[in-house]
């Protein structure tokens, strides 16, 4: 949501924002139950400019957005009191968000808020206003030249400190004192020039002096007098910082210094390559510091405790914020980390898109912060998830007296993983702690191994894996087997070699050796391989397999390939005949499988004119003739089988053949031809008695009803059973009819 922007005049009214309110003095009455001290009153919590809480819980590691809100500007100063947030000079509830009022807001002591106000072109009086009701209390106009203005405001005990600069110039002006009480001026230091926000402590105030050389300037809250003033020998200087009896001073050739707070003598200064700063937060033992590209924590000594660069170029960190050992601090790549105060270890990090350039505020279990496209931010801790234990171990497949390493680097948590307990074998024993442990086993056999993880909470989760540990390494095991067994030349033979095996562990690789030429070694990987030969003849094909631990095996086959597998010829031996004389035909097999048998079912069919007969085995009768033949490897038979016409013409007869090798009668092949028989009634015909060569069994005996795989009539069941033959039947008489 974004606010209206009043007016200069309009800001005294301290009108409801335009959104989220119906009844401002309940929502401010309401906010004022909180605790403030529970807050973060201050730009950089207290008026030491300390920017470190111990009164507050620190939200996170793990932040989540909780709301946003646009107020317009760039949000460099955030204060946190009464249950609202006070940024860029409007207020909104800390919880949910939604806007209060909007005015001047400078400061915040006390319980009060305090406004420089008036003045049309210049800011000369100071309001002192109720946030229950946003009234203003009561004002002070100060004696000003016209062209003086109100710069700075800090409350400090029963005072008001007042920076006041002339025309704007950052090299003239003063310091006033105000008196809460009577609301006179207590004192003037005139030829002074605040050029940072005022810190407070011990009866002292500190700023940057920009008249004359730049300076870090001490005066004495009681009635103004110098109690020091020290050059810095800089161009530009930011907000000090006092912690015990140490000022801490930014400047933007990104150094810190550190001087003596009684004295301002200068103690050291600790210097980076870079150029940018922002407001340091202090502990009693760490000073950190955005300086440069970085965040920088030391001790009071100079000592570098640690150091986190931001990722990007050139993102200059704002100021940071600690609560709780935690550090908060955003940085113009967008990011808001979070850190661990004593190693720099990032806890998380949140992305906003936009530059952060100041510090953040932290109060009620919320990070406030601001970036430069005017958008507020409240992020608020996520509870605790437990952590996932989750292990590794190396080797895969360990052997006897063989270190093995067990690493828990793959565990997780929202947080930090504090312990890694290890539980292996026997739960007698004492767990093992660490995140990475190494073990030696001394026999085979199984082992149990849980791994529990416990984070920085308390939570905790636990993981098992079971693993084999064995003897030392054996060799594997390789085996081939390809389809089809008995290949032809150009057909696609498919090898495996997924049988392979290993004992003791996995195969790593598998490699080929196929195409039988001496200069191209293994030259196919992968379990399986598919290859065509071009040449008949027997192939050596070799297989090569490695395993996990670098043992190999070879294994080698060889299948012979043929031009063709079996050759069928169905024929007319003698079909020029006269009615009533018997015509002859025959199916010539040729089997150049030289390892298989190959079984060869004929069925004839013709029509009804034509009388069909075979041997004396053969299943025969009008119409058609079927016979089994079954044929050694490399060798030919065939299968006879005898016509008679009865009456003149021309008959086709029509020889179906369904053949399969060896005893793989799932995998039948077809073939099927036709032959015209002539039944004249006188002349010539075409071959006598002549016959042509008898089968392997005889020229009467050449078929057999006991192959593998048939019945007699029964064959074709695999082209579909009884469908098949009769299809072949409707066939021949079509073609009979057709003729």
């Amino acid at each position: 949501m974004d606010f209206w922007s009043p007016t200069r005049r309009s800001l005294l009214t301290y009108v409801p924002a335009a959104v989220g309110l119906a009844d401002l003095t309940d929502t401010v009455r309401a906010a004022r139950t909180v605790d403030t001290s529970e807050g973060w009153p201050k730009f950089q919590y207290d008026n030491r400019r300390t920017g470190s809480s111990v009164l507050t819980d620190a939200p996170g590691p793990q932040l989540a957005e909780s709301w946003s809100l646009n107020v317009g500007q760039e949000v460099r100063q955030i204060r946190i009191a009464n249950g609202a947030v006070f940024a860029n000079g409007y207020a909104v509830d800390a919880d949910t968000g939604e806007g209060m009022w909007s005015g001047t807001i400078d400061a915040f002591h006390d319980g009060r808020i305090y406004a420089a106000t008036d003045g049309d072109d210049y800011r000369d009086t100071v309001s002192q206003i109720d946030p229950e009701t946003g009234d203003i209390e009561w004002s002070v106009t100060l004696d000003m030249a016209e062209t003086e203005s109100i710069s700075r405001l800090l409350g400090d005990g029963e005072s008001i400190l007042v920076a006041v600069s002339k025309d704007g110039a950052r090299t003239t002006g003063s310091v006033r004192s105000l008196s809460i009480e009577t609301r006179s001026q207590q004192w003037v230091r005139d030829r002074v020039s605040v050029g940072s926000e005022f810190a407070a402590a011990d009866g002292s105030v500190y700023f940057a002096d920009y008249a004359g050389d730049l300076s870090l300037h001490c005066l004495d809250i009681a009635d103004g007098s110098t109690n020091w003033n020290t050059e810095t020998a800089t161009v530009d200087i930011g907000t000090p910082t006092v912690r015990g009896n140490t000022v801490f001073l930014p400047n933007s050739d990104a150094d810190l210094m550190a001087f003596g707070a009684e004295l301002g003598t200068k103690k050291w200064e600790f210097n980076t390559p870079d150029d940018g700063f922002g407001s340091p937060a202090a502990t009693d033992e760490y000073v950190v510091c955005g300086l440069g590209e970085g965040m920088f924590c030391l001790s009071h000594d100079m000592d570098i405790n640690w150091e986190f660069q931001v990722d990007a170029d050139w993102a200059p960190v704002g100021g940071a914020a600690i609560v709780d050992d935690t550090v908060y601090f955003g940085a113009r790549d967008g990011n808001f980390y979070v850190l661990d105060l004593h190693s720099g270890e990032e806890l998380s990090r949140f992305e906003t898109g936009s530059e952060i350039v100041g510090p953040p505020a932290v109060a009620h279990d919320t990070v406030y912060f601001g970036t430069e496209d005017g958008t507020l931010y409240a992020l608020t801790g996520q509870p605790n998830q437990p952590p996932q234990a989750a292990f590794s171990y190396s080797p895969q497949n360990p052997r006897v007296d063989t270190e093995v390493t067990f690493d828990a680097g793959e565990s997780t948590d929202d947080r930090s993983i504090e312990e890694y307990s290890w539980q292996i074998g026997d739960t007698n024993h004492v767990p093992e702690t660490g995140e990475t442990i190494s073990k030696v086993f001394e026999t085979p056999g199984a082992r149990a191994v849980e791994l529990t993880v416990t984070d920085d909470q308390g939570a905790s989760d636990t993981t098992s894996k079971r693993l084999e540990v064995v003897r030392d390494n054996q060799v594997p095991t390789a085996a081939i087997s390809y389809s089809p067994t008995e290949p032809t030349v150009g057909e696609t033979v498919t090898f495996d070699g997924t049988a392979s095996s290993d004992p003791d562990g996995t195969i790593a690789t598998y490699e080929w050796d196929i195409d039988q030429r001496s200069d191209s070694g293994y030259h196919v990987d992968g379990p399986t391989a598919d290859y065509a030969f071009e040449q008949p003849g027997e192939k050596a094909v070799k297989l090569r397999v490695v395993d996990d631990d670098g043992l190999e095996a070879v294994a080698e086959e060889t299948p012979t390939v043929v031009e063709e597998r079996v050759r069928l010829d169905f024929a007319g031996v003698k079909t020029n005949v006269a009615p009533g004389e018997e015509a002859v035909l025959s199916l010539g097999i040729v089997n150049f499988l030289p390892n298989d048998d190959v079984t060869v079912q004929l069925l004839v069919e013709a029509p009804s004119e034509i009388s069909v007969s075979g041997g004396a085995d053969d299943d025969s009768g009008p119409g058609q003739y079927t016979a089994v033949e079954t044929v050694p490897p490399a060798s030919q038979s065939s299968i006879r089988v005898r016509l008679e016409a009865v009456e003149p013409g021309e008959f086709r007869i029509r020889g179906s053949a369904i053949w399969y090798a060896g005893d793989d009668d799932e995998d039948i092949e077809q073939y099927s031809d036709t032959v015209t028989v002539r039944a004249q009634s006188s002349g010539p015909t075409d071959g006598g008695d002549t016959e042509g060569p008898a089968s392997g069994s005889g020229a009467d005996d050449s078929s057999s009803l006991t192959a593998p795989g048939f019945g007699v009539l029964g064959a074709l069941a695999g082209l579909g059973g009884g469908v098949a033959l009769r299809t072949l039947r409707r066939t021949a008489r079509e073609e009979t009819t057709e003729e």
